[in-house]
């Protein structure tokens, strides 16, 4: 996620682009070759990137998994965040209005560059790329022999935004940074515990957090994204009861970026059910618990942001990620739940 002051258009795109970012975009008619992120206006034209020349109604995964998965069937966030969501129906921008713009079809991960371009991926075993505002695409970071890489997000460190992302082999995995332009690749920090990667990662500001659901040290932990120290997480001697995913541990998990607040989405302990809680970073109080209304055996979470004062949970059917589900759109103060009207992954893009 990359705190910039967001004021961008979006352009039809005639290749085979597979992903999206955290930048605002409104469709509108320019030539095709160009990337979809213009930051010098706002166009109300609006124009598809794909087929076909509408953005299709299209049907999302909420009509093909029940509600015994998917749960209540919230009313839509009319307005609120302005997100982008990726998934298997493709990337679509949601504006200020809650309104969906499709921008290019599925990706896996995706984040604004900072400079009217995109750095995404559009495979789990492949590169991390980045597109130009001209149009102009080169890899970021590849995966070596017996790696996998995680694309996690674009952050601003020191003056210059750079691609933070997880690098995975058997038994190890490592929290790297690197230039937009792939020079000066740097580790950040060691993150495998006991063999085991973390999941579910999060990129807010300086904070990278992230779960772990098995092993001797399943708990969860936020590192800075500039000195990889540890600067939340699980106590040590609570490390490893959270492998059964047992109630009370962190299913996903962000920091708010002052610092100051810890989000997680966990099962209570009092209900059963899976809460939002809310609490305070200093002495982990609890401030608030709102229930997910997520039905027995039901969605997994997937990611969380915090914008504008919500709190942004995206959701699958399956543990693993697959089977999208509309993220739900959560208001700590008033305990309003709405969601999404797209299935996917979403990301917010802050001002």
């Amino acid at each position: 996620m990359l705190p910039n002051q967001l004021k961008l258009s979006l352009v039809a795109l005639a290749c085979g682009l597979t992903a999206c970012t955290t930048a605002g975009a409104q469709l509108n008619s320019s030539p095709p070759e160009e990337l979809p992120f213009d930051t010098e206006e706002m166009v109300a034209t609006e124009q598809p990137v794909t087929e076909p020349d509408e953005p299709a109604e299209t049907t999302t995964s909420t009509t093909t998994i029940g509600a015994d998965i998917a749960g209540p069937d919230f009313d839509v966030a009319v307005d609120g965040p302005t997100l982008t969501v990726t998934g298997q129906d493709g990337v679509w921008w949601f504006d200020v209005n809650g309104k969906a713009h499709l921008v290019v079809e599925p990706a896996i991960a995706a984040d604004y560059d900072g400079n009217g371009g995109l750095v995404f991926q559009r495979a789990a075993d492949g590169p991390i790329v980045r597109r130009t505002a001209e149009a102009e695409e080169s890899s970021v970071v590849s995966p070596g022999a017996g790696e996998t890489i995680e694309l996690i997000g674009v952050a601003l460190i020191g003056e210059n935004n750079q691609v933070v992302y997880l690098r995975s082999a058997v038994g190890d995995a490592s929290l790297e940074r690197v230039s937009l332009d792939g020079d000066n690749p740097t580790t950040i920090a060691t993150m495998a515990r006991d063999g085991v990667a973390p999941r579910r990662l999060t990129l807010n500001d300086g904070y990278v957090s992230g779960v772990y659901l098995e092993g001797p040290g399943a708990g969860w932990v936020t590192v800075s994204s500039t000195s990889g120290s540890k600067l939340f997480g699980t106590a040590t001697n609570q490390l490893g009861i959270c492998a059964d995913r047992a109630a009370g541990c962190a299913e996903v998990v962000t920091i708010s970026s002052d610092g100051t607040e810890v989000y997680q989405v966990m099962i209570s302990e009092q209900s059963g059910q899976w809460d939002l809680v809310v609490n305070d970073a200093a002495d982990f109080s609890e401030l608030s618990r709102i229930d997910l209304q997520r039905p027995v055996d039901g969605w997994h979470p997937t990611g969380i942001e915090l914008i504008d004062g919500l709190v942004v949970v995206s959701r699958s059917a399956n543990d693993d990620g697959t089977g999208d589900l509309p993220a739900l759109v959560i208001d700590p103060v008033s305990e309003e739940i709405t969601q999404l009207d797209r299935a996917g992954k979403a990301v917010a893009i802050t001002g």
